[in-house]
């Protein structure tokens, strides 16, 4: 009976250990905050907030581009857009998922 007590400590100090370990695992590989979208889509004028330009993919996905040139801001005009979804940028008009374009050019309906 004393043999079971005394490996006590050390069986919590071993679990103590191993979840020290398992939160640092958990820590070095840190959940992504964006992604990568390649789509084509519809750039739609939204009267939310003043007014904005979303894009619309065509899988039905919103996308409230943050950085959309305004050479593109027409309403109705198809798009390849390429860009990463921001998940940690919150905006006022509060529709779609925010993107940041790394690319976006206007193309003729498919």
């Amino acid at each position: 009976m004393k043999k079971a007590f005394a490996l006590l400590p050390a069986s919590v100090i071993g679990m103590v250990l191993l979840l020290i370990a398992c939160d640092r695992d958990s820590d070095s590989q840190p959940s992504p905050a964006t992604r990568y979208i390649k789509s084509y889509g519809t750039i739609v004028h939204l009267q939310i907030e003043g007014g904005f330009y979303g894009i619309i993919a065509a899988n039905g996905s919103r996308y409230n581009p943050v950085n959309m040139p305004d050479s593109l801001t027409r309403d109705s005009l198809p798009v390849y857009f390429e860009g990463e979804i921001q998940k940690d940028v919150a905006t006022i008009q509060i529709w779609g998922e925010v993107i940041e374009l790394s690319e976006i050019r206007t193309r003729e309906h498919p």
